[in-house]
């Protein structure tokens, strides 16, 4: 919208006594003018104070913080999560907490921290703790979900004095000081497992670094008594954890509050905790049995609870993130890790299945997941084969061998490109392998659609890190389109790409999820496979538990008398780096299209084909559009009769 049409919403909302929609189309004005500029003509300006003065009576009212409260727990119980919406009552009730007039109850606060923590929002849940905290400074649990979130988010060292200070506090509940020594004991043992990557670390750096590994093992040990196994059990196993790895590290003298070994700590909790792990409620109960089975040694039984857990329904997304960087930071295991490799296999492949998730997959472990994940051994040690995909997971890991990182000449990762087959995307195309990417990522320069600021295929670096293996290209694109167009650039690889892989391109139509919950929902699962934030292969997916649910929402033109480009709306979790990316349906896993730009999570995007409303989705190219548009522009030219009877080349 332009600043005028906005200012004309911020005046029927005022009218209307909408004090939500006053504050959503200011924050829009707000973002229109920072971004791009758009002045306020001196009419508008008055008409913007006028409307504004018309609500002053709601400002000093207010929205119910407590329906807030509640849109934002009903919004996450939705699968998946509506999250765009979650954000959005978190920006009314952030606001209204600045002033000590709104009452809110603790608890309320609290639920809507842990709300918020457990979709793994910590950006949010840090700043609306350090309000609250505002508010009231003596609440032990929120200072606890504030050092929680800022350890998630890599800030171990400034959570140690917030964890800290609530020992200080008077009249803390035994819950919170428990926890309190838990999380302690996490940041310790994540600085130390930072710093210590493997026995081979140099010895001066692991006895640098060793008195944060006593420490944590002290913290844990704090609150677990070895009498009473099943209290406290999920810290009881963290110390059998951390002595184990002390012991792989060298440090035979480690400190040891318990005076018990790692095989009697974890013989302890087996026994109080496996006759009731399969059907109890809670999943960490599972979730330990497996791990001190693994601290045993005893793979079968391990794989068998981790494989109770990975079943537990519903499954929190930062507790399954948790667990699977326990098993690979402190277990320190990968994917051919003899007996023990194939529990990350389960939980990487239960990853796939979240309902909105994300896993990584590093190069060095790409060729051995694969293997591992379509090996009878793997789904021998699973009860109940059908709870898990595996084949799903093998076929994510095979189509992520043919992703590349499309790097500047420093190598940095700016996007992401895929490979595949001239022929099966056009027959102007001869059957070379190339690579397809955004135009707003790579465009030759003295070309139609080039795009200022990219990267130039004649510098351009590309990693295939399935193989670690550097490829070159021509040093000039095939075909390419402007953002406003395909935003499209295709090149010639002119290396070997050794036994990677190139992506196959859909067929039909695919089905849309029909938004009207009246009607019956057919659709198509995406996923998509890139480098987001330039890190390592990710591959992020949809899913609702039924199954049913379609997350490609919309297709087709803008607007209804356009023929292309053809527009992909779906809804899969993607970050900056992901520009170029190949969009898969997750059925077949082929490539349906090339995606294109997230999407603002306040204001969503506008609907396809002239239809009106807005909905929270991302936007790819369709494949079929692309297509398309390589034929035209690729087809021969044909020689034509000029006024003179001369013949011309066709333009």
């Amino acid at each position: 919208m332009t600043t005028d049409e906005l200012i004309v919403q911020i005046s029927h909302a005022s009218h209307a006594g909408d004090w939500a929609g006053v504050q959503q189309y200011l924050g829009q004005l707000k973002k229109v003018m920072a971004e791009q500029g758009r002045p306020i003509n001196s009419p508008n300006a008055y008409r913007l104070v006028e409307a504004l003065s018309d609500c002053a009576p709601l400002m000093r009212q207010g929205p119910d913080p407590y329906a807030l409260v509640r849109k934002i727990t009903a919004h996450a119980a939705t699968t998946p999560p509506n999250i765009a919406e979650m954000r959005s009552s978190w920006d009314l009730l952030y606001a209204m907490l600045a002033d000590h007039e709104v009452r809110l109850a603790s608890p309320d606060v609290r639920t809507v921290l842990e709300t918020f923590r457990n979709v793994r929002s910590f950006d949010l849940v840090t700043r609306l703790a350090d309000r609250a905290l505002m508010r009231d400074a003596g609440d032990a649990r929120v200072r606890n979900v504030y050092a929680q979130s800022l350890i998630e988010t890599g800030q171990t060292f400034a959570a140690i004095p917030m964890l800290e200070s609530v020992k200080a506090l008077p009249n803390v509940a035994k819950r919170d000081i428990d926890e309190t020594h838990g999380l302690l004991g996490r940041a310790n043992k994540q600085i130390y497992i930072d710093n210590v990557k493997s026995p081979s670390t140099p010895l001066a750096t692991r006895l640098q670094f060793k008195p944060y590994l006593e420490r944590a093992i002290t913290e844990y040990a704090a609150v677990y008594d070895p009498s009473r196994p099943a209290e406290n059990y999920w810290q009881g196993a963290q110390v059998a954890a951390l002595l184990a790895l002390a012991a792989e590290d060298g440090f035979a003298n480690i400190k040891n509050p318990t005076g018990l070994s790692t095989e009697t700590l974890s013989r302890k909790i087996i026994d109080a905790l496996a006759p009731s792990a399969e059907n109890n409620p809670d999943a960490w109960v599972s979730n330990t049995v497996g791990q001190c089975y693994l601290a045993l040694k005893d793979y079968e039984n391990a794989a068998k609870y981790y494989g109770i857990f990975a079943r537990h329904r519903p499954m929190q997304d930062f507790v399954l993130m948790g667990t699977v960087r326990q098993l690979e930071q402190i277990w320190r295991i990968k994917p051919d890790t003899p007996g023990a490799g194939s529990l990350l296999a389960i939980l990487k492949a239960e990853q796939v299945h979240q309902v909105e998730g994300a896993f990584t997959l590093p190069s060095r472990q790409l060729g051995t997941l694969r293997e591992l994940a379509g090996s009878p051994h793997t789904e021998s040690m699973v009860e109940d084969g059908d709870f898990l995909k595996l084949k799903e997971l093998r076929d994510a890991v095979q189509r992520a061998g043919g992703v590349v990182a499309v790097k500047s000449p420093m190598g940095d990762t700016m996007g992401t490109g895929f490979l595949f087959k001239g022929k099966d995307l056009s027959d102007r195309l001869d059957n070379a392998v190339y690579l397809m990417t955004n135009a707003h990522v790579m465009t030759e320069k003295n070309k139609e659609g080039a795009e200022p600021g990219t990267l130039d295929p004649q510098t351009v670096r590309l990693k295939l890190e399935a193989l670690d293996l550097e490829l070159s290209c021509e040093p000039v694109t095939s075909w390419q389109s402007p953002i406003v167009k395909h935003d499209t650039s295709i090149v010639k690889i002119t290396s070997s790409i050794g036994d990677a892989a190139t992506l196959p391109f859909a067929k039909e139509t695919l089905p849309l999820d029909i938004e009207d919950p009246a009607l019956a929902r057919t659709g198509t699962r995406v996923s998509i496979i890139g480098h987001p934030k330039g890190g390592d292969l990710s591959l992020s997916i949809v899913k609702s538990l039924s199954g049913a649910k379609g997350l490609l929402v919309d297709m087709g033109p803008r607007k209804p008398d356009e023929a292309d480009p053809v527009y992909l709306h779906y809804r899969a979790p993607t970050e900056r780096g992901n520009s170029g990316s190949p969009v898969f349906e997750a059925g077949g896993w082929n490539v349906i299209g090339l995606h294109h730009m997230g999407f603002d999570q306040f204001e969503g995007r506008h609907k396809l084909n002239g239809k009106t409303g807005m909905h929270h989705a991302n936007e790819g190219i369709c494949i079929k559009s692309i297509r398309r548009a390589v034929d035209k522009d690729l087809a021969p030219q044909k020689a034509q009769t000029g006024k003179w009877g001369l013949m011309k080349k066709a333009t």
